[in-house]
């Protein structure tokens, strides 16, 4: 294999992680997977640091 392949597969590894990390963690707070996982493909690191950061929602009164 190519080198220049292996790298092409390492990164897009890393933003699909970075990617549905970001999602996966903003979803357990109770946010938006699917916004929180487009913010951390375009933001990278820096989203997946504010999903982090975020505190968890809490539930309304219709949610119980």
């Amino acid at each position: 294999m190519d080198l220049n392949f292996i790298a092409l597969l390492v990164v897009l590894a890393t933003i699909s992680g970075v990617t549905f990390g970001t999602g996966y963690i903003a979803d357990r707070k109770g946010r938006s997977f699917i916004a929180w996982a487009a913010l951390g493909f375009f933001l990278g690191i820096l989203g997946l640091l504010l999903a982090a950061i975020v505190p968890a929602k809490k539930p309304s009164y219709e949610e119980y």
